[in-house]
Order: structure tokens, then C-alpha cells, then sequence
């Protein structure tokens, strides 16, 4: 049912631009209703088409919503709460990010005629020529809104993109957490950008494990209880690490040499293989703790290896427990 309350002639000098389709939008919906049919280039231009039609508020709620989705998406993969291997995250980062779209198509319509009646209640006391050039100021087109918005949108997407690419400054922005054990005794501070793993994913026997998607790294811990064993801590070690390498038949080790970490006495060594046509190098690191003997295994491929071991240290610096 119709309740049309503009003429043909207060349209057209409001919208100015495209008459004829809010015309025949308003003419078949309510005003009652802030449904008037749906938009699609509201939909595909949202906040752009907000601006172009001088909806200033609208438009720029949509942006804040855009850039905060936008942030908590970022924050979100950088610290592994969302991954783009995950086909609900991507539903669920579509869903958000889909949303504004979904809003100003479905409403868009409406709302601006919302927008054009509040204008004509202004107009009463006017003459023809005044409330001609009130609608056309209230109403029209601005497509230098529009511009500026596309230059600002553009620039924080380069901002951001270049803000991915810059570790230090996430890691500012976004600091590591802490990851505990499922026994809750043992601890560790992973970086920003890494990922806590659960369910023993990289070793039945880990005590703690994380991950850098992005970065291909990884870190894991396994202990073993001092009192169960009856030798001391050099025999453990170099049983663990012959354990370790004998499927390595190629493997160029390191010269081991004794770092204090945390107080305990540790040794450290690296050690470089090819597995599976990747060129992998592995930080492997032996701590005698107080009650705990502890194997740590940071490996990442080889190229990467100077720029990740800043971040390999950390992690082995922060470990807690042993």
C-alpha cells in the first residue's frame, strides 16, 4: 500500500540524481516501513554510496564498523584465535565482513528516504525557490565525499598491509600470551603471530606446543621426571639427541656449547637436514630444571632461520616449571 507523502517534483529535487528509481521504490513501500526494497549499489558501495548521498553519519558508522572488523580480523590471525585453514573462520570472517554490505542494501533505500522526509518537514515555511534549494542542499549528490572516502579507505588498506608485513610493530600492538601445559605445571610466552597448539599435534609426549603459520615455525617442549631415571643429565641428553638424529642420516650438527637459561644449566646445539625436499634447521636445546630434564625443538626452514631465532630464545628464555 502506498502512503507516498513527496510529489514527483519534491523527489526529483532532493535525490537530483536517479529519480525515477527512488520514485517508484517509494511509491511501492510504506514510509512506516524502513524497508524499500533492495539496493545494490548501496550494497556493493556501502559507505560510498552513503557519502555520495550525503548520509554523513550513516556512512561514517559504517566505516568505523569496517575498520574495526578489519582490525579484529587482523588481531585475530595474528594470534591464531582465527586461521584462513579453518573453513568456519572464513565463514565467520565473510559473515562480519559481508554484514554492512547486507545492511545498507536491505535499509539503504529506506533510511535515505527517512532522510528526505525529515528534510520536507523543514520546508513548510518556504517558498517554492527556498525549499527547492533547501532539498537540493539537504538532499543531492557529493561525489568529493564520496572521493575522499575512497582515498582514506585506500590509504589505511596500504597502511595495514604494509602493518602485516612489519613484525616489530605488531608485536607492539598485538604482545605474546602465555601458554600452559595441560597439567598446568609448565608454562611459556610465545610471541605475537604465534599460534598455541593443543592436542599433542606435533608429539603424542609434548608437554607444550606453538606454531607460526605464517612464518612456518614452529616450537615444542617434552620433559621427562628426573627422579624416574637413573642416570644424570649429560647421559639423558646425549640419549635424547641420538634418538633424535638417527633418521638423519645427513644431518650437519652444530658444536654444542652451555648456555644458562632461566638459572638451570642448558646445551644448545643446531642441527641441519633436508625432510621431505625442505631445507629445515633445528634449534634443539637440553635443560636440566629442578625436577624436570627438558628437550626443546624450535625448527623452521633454513632461510628463515637467522631472522626467526630471536623468537626461538624468547620462547626458550620464558619457559616455566622445569
Amino acid at each position: 500500500m502506498n502512503d507516498l507523502t513527496m510529489t514527483q517534483q519534491e523527489i526529483e529535487e532532493f535525490t537530483v540524481a536517479n529519480t525515477m528509481y527512488f520514485a517508484r521504490k517509494w511509491q511501492k513501500y510504506p514510509e512506516s516501513s524502513l524497508f524499500s526494497g533492495w539496493n545494490w549499489v548501496a550494497f556493493f558501495l556501502t559507505f560510498y554510496w552513503a557519502m555520495y548521498r550525503k548520509m554523513y553519519a550513516l556512512g561514517a558508522v559504517v566505516i568505523v564498523y569496517a575498520v574495526t572488523v578489519q582490525t579484529a580480523m587482523l588481531f585475530s590471525l595474528w594470534h591464531g584465535i582465527l586461521t584462513t585453514g579453518s573453513l568456519p573462520d572464513i565463514f565467520l570472517m565473510g559473515l562480519v565482513t559481508i554484514a554492512p554490505c547486507a545492511f545498507m542494501g536491505a535499509l539503504g533505500t529506506g533510511l535515505y528516504r527517512k532522510k528526505a522526509v525529515g528534510a520536507l518537514s523543514q520546508t513548510a515555511d518556504m517558498d517554492t525557490e527556498q525549499k527547492k534549494e533547501y532539498l537540493n542542499k539537504k538532499g543531492g549528490v557529493n561525489i568529493s565525499a564520496a572521493l575522499i572516502c575512497l582515498a582514506i579507505v585506500v590509504t589505511s588498506n596500504i597502511i595495514i598491509s604494509n602493518a602485516i608485513q612489519n613484525t616489530s610493530f605488531l608485536e607492539t600492538l598485538f604482545p605474546g600470551k602465555s601458554i600452559v601445559s595441560d597439567c598446568g605445571r609448565f608454562s611459556a610466552t610465545i610471541p605475537a603471530g604465534w599460534v598455541a597448539q593443543s592436542g599433542h599435534v606435533l608429539n603424542d609426549d609434548s608437554n607444550l606446543e606453538a606454531l607460526n603459520i605464517k612464518d612456518e615455525a614452529y616450537f615444542m617442549m617434552l620433559t621427562d621426571v628426573k627422579s624416574d631415571l637413573d642416570y644424570g643429565f649429560d647421559e639423558w641428553a646425549n640419549e635424547v639427541f641420538g634418538y633424535f638424529i638417527s633418521s638423519m642420516p645427513n644431518a650437519d650438527i652444530s658444536e654444542p656449547f652451555y648456555v644458562v637459561i632461566d638459572g638451570k644449566p642448558a646445551v644448545w646445539l643446531t642441527v641441519a637436514e633436508q625432510i621431505d625436499d625442505y631445507d629445515c634447521m633445528f634449534l634443539l636445546i637440553f635443560i636440566e630444571g629442578y625436577y624436570h630434564f627438558a628437550q626443546v625443538c624450535c625448527w623452521c626452514q633454513q632461510d628463515d632461520y637467522n631472522r626467526l631465532e630471536t623468537a626461538f630464545v624468547e620462547i626458550v628464555n620464558s619457559i616455566q616449571g622445569l
